[in-house]
Protein backbone atom coordinates (compact mmCIF):
# COMPACT_ATOMS: atom_id res chain seq x y z
CA UNK A 1 0.00 0.00 0.00
CA UNK A 2 1.49 3.34 -1.01
CA UNK A 3 1.54 6.20 1.46
CA UNK A 4 -0.94 8.67 0.05
CA UNK A 5 -0.21 12.18 -1.08
CA UNK A 6 -1.96 13.42 2.06
CA UNK A 7 1.34 12.83 3.83
CA UNK A 8 4.21 14.19 1.76
CA UNK A 9 7.65 12.52 1.73
CA UNK A 10 9.26 15.65 3.17
CA UNK A 11 7.04 15.37 6.26
CA UNK A 12 8.65 16.99 9.28
CA UNK A 13 7.27 17.79 12.68
CA UNK A 14 8.77 19.41 15.71
CA UNK A 15 6.92 16.98 17.97
CA UNK A 16 8.99 13.87 18.56
CA UNK A 17 5.93 11.66 19.14
CA UNK A 18 4.42 12.69 15.78
CA UNK A 19 7.70 11.82 14.01
CA UNK A 20 7.87 8.47 15.85
CA UNK A 21 4.28 7.58 14.96
CA UNK A 22 4.79 8.69 11.37
CA UNK A 23 7.82 6.41 11.09
CA UNK A 24 5.85 3.46 12.52
CA UNK A 25 2.94 4.17 10.15
CA UNK A 26 5.24 4.36 7.10
CA UNK A 27 6.95 1.07 7.97
CA UNK A 28 3.54 -0.49 8.52
CA UNK A 29 2.34 0.75 5.10
CA UNK A 30 5.45 -0.64 3.41
CA UNK A 31 4.68 -4.07 4.86
CA UNK A 32 1.40 -3.98 2.90
CA UNK A 33 2.82 -2.77 -0.41
CA UNK A 34 0.64 -5.15 -2.44
CA UNK A 35 -2.66 -3.75 -1.10
CA UNK A 36 -4.36 -1.26 -3.46
CA UNK A 37 -3.98 2.46 -2.79
CA UNK A 38 -7.02 3.84 -0.89
CA UNK A 39 -7.27 7.07 -2.89
CA UNK A 40 -7.86 5.09 -6.08
CA UNK A 41 -10.50 2.93 -4.40
CA UNK A 42 -12.39 5.89 -2.93
CA UNK A 43 -12.29 7.71 -6.24
CA UNK A 44 -13.69 4.65 -7.99
CA UNK A 45 -16.50 4.41 -5.45
CA UNK A 46 -17.29 8.11 -5.91
CA UNK A 47 -17.54 7.66 -9.66
CA UNK A 48 -19.77 4.61 -9.22
CA UNK A 49 -22.05 6.61 -6.97
CA UNK A 50 -22.41 9.33 -9.59
CA UNK A 51 -20.41 11.90 -7.63
CA UNK A 52 -18.22 14.07 -9.82
CA UNK A 53 -14.49 13.73 -9.30
CA UNK A 54 -11.39 15.57 -10.42
CA UNK A 55 -9.45 12.37 -11.14
CA UNK A 56 -9.07 10.81 -14.57
CA UNK A 57 -9.77 7.10 -14.35
CA UNK A 58 -9.56 4.06 -16.62
CA UNK A 59 -12.70 2.80 -18.37
CA UNK A 60 -12.89 -0.37 -16.28
CA UNK A 61 -13.50 1.52 -13.01
CA UNK A 62 -16.69 -0.31 -12.14
CA UNK A 63 -15.11 -3.75 -12.60
CA UNK A 64 -12.02 -2.79 -10.60
CA UNK A 65 -14.17 -1.53 -7.74
CA UNK A 66 -16.37 -4.62 -7.76
CA UNK A 67 -13.31 -6.90 -7.73
CA UNK A 68 -11.94 -5.03 -4.74
CA UNK A 69 -15.24 -5.24 -2.85
CA UNK A 70 -15.56 -8.93 -3.73
CA UNK A 71 -12.04 -9.59 -2.42
CA UNK A 72 -12.93 -7.77 0.80
CA UNK A 73 -16.06 -9.92 1.24
CA UNK A 74 -14.09 -13.14 0.71
CA UNK A 75 -11.39 -11.98 3.12
CA UNK A 76 -13.93 -11.02 5.78
CA UNK A 77 -15.75 -14.35 5.39
CA UNK A 78 -12.48 -16.01 6.41
CA UNK A 79 -12.30 -14.05 9.65
CA UNK A 80 -13.63 -15.52 12.86
CA UNK A 81 -16.17 -13.54 14.84
CA UNK A 82 -14.22 -11.01 16.97
CA UNK A 83 -10.80 -11.99 15.61
CA UNK A 84 -7.63 -10.88 17.35
CA UNK A 85 -5.15 -8.68 15.45
CA UNK A 86 -2.83 -11.62 14.69
CA UNK A 87 -5.69 -13.48 13.00
CA UNK A 88 -6.65 -10.36 11.04
CA UNK A 89 -3.03 -9.95 9.91
CA UNK A 90 -2.84 -13.58 8.77
CA UNK A 91 -6.06 -13.31 6.74
CA UNK A 92 -5.12 -9.92 5.23
CA UNK A 93 -1.75 -11.30 4.12
CA UNK A 94 -3.44 -14.37 2.66
CA UNK A 95 -5.98 -12.39 0.60
CA UNK A 96 -3.81 -9.31 -0.09
CA UNK A 97 -6.71 -6.98 0.61
CA UNK A 98 -7.76 -4.84 3.58
CA UNK A 99 -9.85 -1.86 4.37
CA UNK A 100 -9.38 0.79 7.06
CA UNK A 101 -10.89 -1.37 9.80
CA UNK A 102 -8.50 -4.29 9.38
CA UNK A 103 -5.43 -2.06 9.06
CA UNK A 104 -6.48 -0.01 12.09
CA UNK A 105 -6.93 -3.15 14.23
CA UNK A 106 -3.51 -4.50 13.24
CA UNK A 107 -1.60 -1.24 13.75
CA UNK A 108 -3.44 -0.39 16.96
CA UNK A 109 -2.25 -3.68 18.49
CA UNK A 110 1.32 -2.87 17.44
CA UNK A 111 1.11 0.63 18.93
CA UNK A 112 -0.28 -0.72 22.21
CA UNK A 113 2.59 -3.22 22.38
CA UNK A 114 4.96 -0.26 22.05
CA UNK A 115 3.25 1.45 25.02
CA UNK A 116 1.04 4.00 23.27
CA UNK A 117 -2.42 4.74 24.68
CA UNK A 118 -4.82 4.29 21.76
CA UNK A 119 -8.51 4.20 20.89
CA UNK A 120 -10.13 3.13 17.63
CA UNK A 121 -12.49 5.81 16.30
CA UNK A 122 -15.12 5.45 13.59
CA UNK A 123 -15.82 8.46 11.38
CA UNK A 124 -19.17 8.50 9.59
CA UNK A 125 -20.25 11.02 6.98
CA UNK A 126 -23.87 12.07 7.30
CA UNK A 127 -25.87 14.49 5.23
CA UNK A 128 -28.69 16.91 6.03
CA UNK A 129 -29.83 16.49 2.42
CA UNK A 130 -29.56 13.77 -0.15
CA UNK A 131 -26.30 14.75 -1.83
CA UNK A 132 -24.37 11.59 -0.92
CA UNK A 133 -25.54 8.55 -2.85
CA UNK A 134 -23.99 6.09 -0.43
CA UNK A 135 -22.87 6.23 3.18
CA UNK A 136 -19.18 6.56 3.86
CA UNK A 137 -17.45 5.53 6.98
CA UNK A 138 -13.83 5.26 7.98
CA UNK A 139 -11.83 4.40 11.07
CA UNK A 140 -8.51 5.53 12.46
CA UNK A 141 -6.42 5.39 15.63
CA UNK A 142 -6.56 8.13 18.23
CA UNK A 143 -3.29 8.26 20.20
CA UNK A 144 -2.96 9.92 23.61
CA UNK A 145 -6.54 11.06 24.15
CA UNK A 146 -7.41 12.74 27.46
CA UNK A 147 -8.32 10.34 30.28
CA UNK A 148 -11.95 11.40 30.10
CA UNK A 149 -13.11 12.23 26.60
CA UNK A 150 -16.19 11.89 24.46
CA UNK A 151 -15.82 9.94 21.22
CA UNK A 152 -18.56 12.10 19.69
CA UNK A 153 -16.79 15.39 20.41
CA UNK A 154 -13.24 15.83 19.03
CA UNK A 155 -12.78 19.01 21.09
CA UNK A 156 -12.66 16.74 24.19
CA UNK A 157 -9.95 14.45 22.80
CA UNK A 158 -7.19 16.73 24.08
CA UNK A 159 -4.71 19.10 22.48
CA UNK A 160 -1.97 16.46 22.54
CA UNK A 161 -4.04 13.79 20.81
CA UNK A 162 -2.72 12.50 17.51
CA UNK A 163 -4.50 10.70 14.71
CA UNK A 164 -2.77 7.79 13.02
CA UNK A 165 -4.45 6.65 9.84
CA UNK A 166 -2.90 3.47 8.44
CA UNK A 167 -5.25 3.28 5.45
CA UNK A 168 -4.81 6.82 4.18
CA UNK A 169 -1.20 6.84 5.36
CA UNK A 170 -0.86 9.90 7.57
CA UNK A 171 -0.16 10.98 11.12
CA UNK A 172 -1.38 14.40 12.27
CA UNK A 173 -2.54 16.38 15.23
CA UNK A 174 -6.31 16.17 15.68
CA UNK A 175 -7.33 19.49 14.09
CA UNK A 176 -5.09 19.03 11.07
CA UNK A 177 -6.37 15.47 10.58
CA UNK A 178 -10.01 16.57 10.67
CA UNK A 179 -9.23 19.14 7.95
CA UNK A 180 -7.52 16.41 5.90
CA UNK A 181 -10.59 14.18 6.18
CA UNK A 182 -12.89 17.01 5.07
CA UNK A 183 -10.67 17.60 2.04
CA UNK A 184 -10.10 13.94 1.19
CA UNK A 185 -13.77 13.02 1.41
CA UNK A 186 -14.74 16.23 -0.37
CA UNK A 187 -17.23 17.14 2.36
CA UNK A 188 -20.21 18.96 0.89
CA UNK A 189 -22.00 21.93 2.47
CA UNK A 190 -24.83 19.83 3.90
CA UNK A 191 -22.59 17.04 5.19
CA UNK A 192 -20.88 16.56 8.52
CA UNK A 193 -18.79 13.99 10.39
CA UNK A 194 -19.98 11.87 13.29
CA UNK A 195 -17.32 10.22 15.44
CA UNK A 196 -18.10 7.09 17.44
CA UNK A 197 -16.34 4.29 19.26
CA UNK A 198 -16.22 1.08 17.25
Amino acid sequence: MKISSINTPNFTSRAKIVRELDDINRKFANSFADIPSPSKIITRMDVLSGKETKYSLPKNIENACRKYVDKLRVMRADLDENPDPKEILRIVQKHKVANCGELTDILQAELRQKGYKTEKVNLIIRSLGATRRFAKDHCFILVNPKKKFDFYNPSTWGSKSIIVDPWLGFVSRKDEAISKYASFYDLMDDEFFIYTST
